[in-house]
């Protein structure tokens, strides 16, 4: 390899529509404006008058307001299917904030807008517009089309093409497919896009033909030396290569991307809970638990003297469980069996009534009288509120295992479910419980993973009140 490939930022600057960049014009069309129609105003003010003046709340709150507006829909008209013309990237912006503008000045009694105003308004930001264009050349402004070739053949490279052709925002130019060999799979057919080249004439190709990105989407199953061969041709010629993520995570959500170790990595990992998703699902966790823990103080004492005056031991039963990426942590829980309870567990193993790596037995000895009245109402549970206020738990998420099960694991694609942190309640919560099978209760978990959002999460949190208390599936 001779000479660094570029990456997909060199491939071409990011000049297209972008909201720093239509921010930006708007406001220096707005100064303008405003600088037009302080000269027309019959009063002057001097530098130090203008410096002391003073903004009311409500009127920034307006302007600040009508900015992020107009901004937005300046953004949905700059990559809207519509538009056909690079001249539209410059023209719809400045149109559609000029027009909002004028019909919330009526509205919100906008004194300083008039014509000379809008006119100025409306002119910065279509000279602007066009002026990054033009600084950006016809190589590299942001309706340059990139062209781009698709390394693979496999249905997800088919579905791959139907993305990029159907995206009306990136400007990509699809060449075509390049296949182990020259024929045309069926599944190509319906794409209407050709194989371009095999594998052995791959540099040839790119030699004489103007490609700006490779993306790579092969299974990991079918990269040998010759597929990473042709990564080495790309970056010998200068072509920027994408590889295509879900390719190496099959999932229904795409793999979170991102640069590790100053740059010098990539980081591919499941699309779970993170940024600002995190964090409010984090601060509902702290108030929602908090705020049950004092609600529930009073019944928790009833229920320790309940369990301390019907069965000898401690109220709680503390166990050490998989959490989130397999750390361990101690979850508590109100006792419902009797002291040596996991001693006995060995000795009724072979009664175990679920597959899989779980344990449940139905009519278990091991559980106390109170014990079964807390299982079937999962009062027994609310302890759990203590692990999600620590951080180790959530309202919602798959449920903590024992090492035990965990350490039975067969299939090691449920070892996923280890991704989030785990929940009072979950999906296998709300649609069963118990009676799930064990292969229903992991998929279910996984299925969380995939859907997961913070609508889910209420969604489930909503529909686990009603399930608690018919004690559908408890025991």
């Amino acid at each position: 390899m001779n000479s660094p490939a570029p990456s997909i930022e060199q491939s071409r600057p990011n000049l297209g529509p972008g909201i720093w960049r239509l921010s930006f014009w708007l406001a220096m069309g707005m100064i303008a404006a405003l600088a037009v129609r302080h000269q027309e105003s019959a009063t002057t003010l001097s530098l130090k008058e203008f410096m002391l003046l003073r903004i009311q709340i409500k009127n920034f709150l307006i302007g600040a307001g009508l900015f992020g507006i107009t901004v937005g829909i300046a953004y949905w008209a700059r990559v809207g299917r519509h538009r056909k013309r690079a001249s539209h990237g410059a023209i719809l912006p400045a149109l559609v904030t000029t027009a909002v503008t004028a019909l919330a000045a009526p509205v919100l009694d906008l004194e300083a807008v008039d014509g000379p105003f809008l006119g100025t308004l409306f002119a910065v930001q279509l000279l602007g517009h066009l002026l990054t264009e033009f600084m950006a050349g016809p190589y590299h402004g942001s309706r340059a089309a990139l062209h781009v070739v698709i390394l693979g053949t496999s249905p997800r490279a088919v579905a791959l093409s139907k993305e990029v052709k159907s995206d009306p925002a990136a400007h990509y130019r699809l060449l075509g497919f390049v296949g182990k060999h020259w024929s045309v799979q069926p599944t190509l057919a319906d794409t209407g896009i050709r194989v371009i080249s095999d594998y052995k004439n791959f540099g040839a190709y790119l030699k004489e033909n103007v490609v700006d990105l490779v993306l790579f989407c092969l299974p990991p199953d079918e990269v040998d030396v010759e597929t990473t061969e042709l990564l080495d041709q790309c970056w010998e010629q200068g072509v920027g290569v994408v590889l295509d993520a879900q390719a190496i995570y099959p999932s229904a959500r795409a793999p979170r991307i991102g640069a590790c170790f100053g740059g010098h990595g990539v980081s591919l990992t499941p699309d779970v809970p993170l940024g600002s998703s995190w964090w409010v699902k984090r601060i509902g966790d702290v108030l929602i638990s908090v705020g049950a823990l004092i609600l529930l103080s009073v019944p928790f004492l009833a229920i320790a003297a309940a369990i301390r005056l019907t069965s000898p031991g401690p109220v709680f039963f503390r166990q050490v469980r998989v959490g989130f990426k397999k750390r361990r942590f101690l979850m508590y829980k109100f006792r419902t069996m009797v002291q040596n309870a996991e001693a006995l567990l060995p000795d009724l193993e072979s009664r175990n009534e679920v597959d899989g790596a779980a344990f449940k037995l139905r009519e278990d000895p091991r559980i106390t009288p109170i014990g079964r009245f807390l299982r079937r109402s999962s009062i027994d549970e609310l302890p759990q509120l203590i692990n999600v206020l620590m951080g180790d738990m959530s309202l919602v998420g798959p449920r903590p295992l024992p090492l035990r099960d965990y350490a039975n694991f067969s299939d090691l694609r449920h070892c996923r479910r280890q991704s989030v942190s785990p929940g009072l309640t979950c999906l296998s919560q709300i649609n069963g419980r118990s009676a799930m099978t064990y292969d229903e209760w992991m998929q279910a978990d996984l299925e969380y993973i995939d859907r997961w959002s913070l609508w889910l999460d209420l969604k489930i949190l909503l529909r686990t009140i009603p399930v608690v208390l018919s004690q559908r599936g408890a025991y």
